[in-house]
């Protein structure tokens, strides 16, 4: 029997005196990472560049060891919320978010609506390269962003636009889903929206073997528009597939009778894909547990076709919130995530506190395997997780705690990019 045991090797604090919240980080071919998010701090701690708006994209480069080599600021004189990073095949990366802002500072084209999806294309020295932006007349808010088999790229999020802008498909209710393709250097191929009559969210992408991708998020809507399938309940973990010319393929609800709101997914090597989210439902529709408390982790496992294999749910007696989820060199995954809960259910260790990161370990089958808790004495939340070279893991997110608990370093600000490199001893 290999035993694993759950080690951290480091942890580290970026940020400024204000606030300063991570949601995406990358490896870098030097073999360290990317670090994204936003912030609204101004010259100061590790942040060299003064703020241009209310909040700006924030990326900082660190070291294999977690030492910070550069960092840069992209914004304008607004709100600009970074929530993706994905390399470029040129040794860059792409920036992307939403922006509210208008032409001015690092955005050179003009806002079409109150928010827009903004791209913006760095060099490997984080120069600033280009940028676009993409919207219609309301509110478009881009999520996620994956590489095309063409050089291109496709962005992905919500949108409430209608037929205007870069929108060329109508809204088919309060918010859809909204995918954008891009081509190497910025310029828009096609754009597809995906919907019912209710409010559908776009929150993570996978690309597929064979080409096209699929679309994970939460809708509110019934059977009707894009949605083939009735809801369960408040609202469903909605999967769309679709093909490299953005066509629809198909389409799949999961959910109980409550709430349930899907994050992140992770492909699987049989071609289908790991589905995951936070569900307030008990054992209902398509969950076949009972909660464990507020709400749980809750994971989906589908076929290549969209058809479920299993569900598993993970979760204490209080609140725990799944943000992320990656595969494991073992054939398993890992989920990521921050939880209020104490001892007891899945949680083998208790709260550090008022929120800490957990990250549960689970087997190909969905069997949990371990569970690790990492936290100090305030708030502090897990957005998102990456594999290194090794096969250990790298988690991120944003941390209010001081030097207390497993965090090392006092705080900047009001709150900070936290990092932990997390190794695995195996031990036979």
């Amino acid at each position: 029997t290999v035993y694993e045991r759950v080690v951290k090797y480091w942890d580290r604090i970026f940020g400024g005196s204000a606030e300063d919240v991570l949601y995406s980080m990358i490896p870098t071919p030097d073999g360290g990472y990317l670090l994204g998010g936003n912030s609204n701090s101004g010259v100061g701690g590790d942040k060299s560049e003064a703020s241009r708006g209310q909040e700006d994209y924030w990326v900082v480069k660190i070291g294999a060891g977690g030492g910070k080599i550069w960092d840069r600021r992209f914004g304008g004189t607004d709100y600009d919320h970074l929530a993706a990073t994905i390399p470029t095949s040129d040794g860059g990366y792409l920036l992307g978010g939403y922006s509210y802002s208008g032409a001015g500072g690092d955005k050179s084209e003009a806002s079409r609506g109150s928010y827009d999806y903004w791209v913006v294309k760095i060099n490997a020295d984080g120069s600033k390269a280009w940028d676009k932006r993409f919207g219609g007349s309301d509110s478009d808010q881009l999520s996620a962003l994956i590489p095309t088999t063409d050089g291109g790229y496709l962005l992905g999020g919500s949108s409430a636009s209608d037929a205007d802008g870069d929108k060329s498909e109508a809204s088919r209710g309060s918010y859809d889903y909204w995918v954008v393709k891009i081509d190497a250097g910025g310029s828009k191929v096609w754009d597809r929206r995906f919907g019912g009559t209710s409010g559908d969210q776009l929150t993570s992408m996978v690309g597929m073997p064979g080409g096209g991708c699929l679309l994970g998020g939460s809708s509110y809507s019934g059977a009707d528009g894009d949605k083939s399938e009735s809801s369960r309940g408040q609202d469903d973990y909605w999967v769309v597939k679709i093909g490299s010319g953005g066509g629809k393929v198909w389409d799949k609800r999961f959910g109980g009778a409550d709430y349930d709101d899907s994050t992140a997914m992770a492909p699987t090597p049989d071609g289908g894909c790991l589905v995951g989210g936070y569900s307030y439902s008990g054992a209902s529709g398509d969950r076949s547990e009972a909660s464990r408390g507020l709400d749980d982790y809750w994971v989906v496992k589908i076929g290549a076709g969209g058809g479920k294999i299993w569900d598993k749910r993970f979760g204490g007696a209080d609140s725990d919130d799944l943000c992320a989820l990656v595969p494991a060199a073992d054939g398993g995954y890992l989920l990521g995530g921050y939880s209020s809960s104490g001892v007891g259910g899945d949680k083998g260790e208790a709260s550090r506190g008022g929120f800490d990161y957990w990250v549960v370990k689970i087997d190909a089958g969905g069997s949990r395997v371990w569970d690790k808790r990492f936290g100090g004495l305030y708030f502090d939340a897990l957005y998102s997780m990456i594999l290194t070279p090794e096969g250990g893991y790298l988690l991120g997110g944003r941390a209010y705690s001081g030097a207390d608990g497993d965090k090392s370093e006092v705080s900047r600000g009001q709150g900070d990019y936290w990092v932990i490199h997390m190794d695995i001893d195996r031990d036979c």
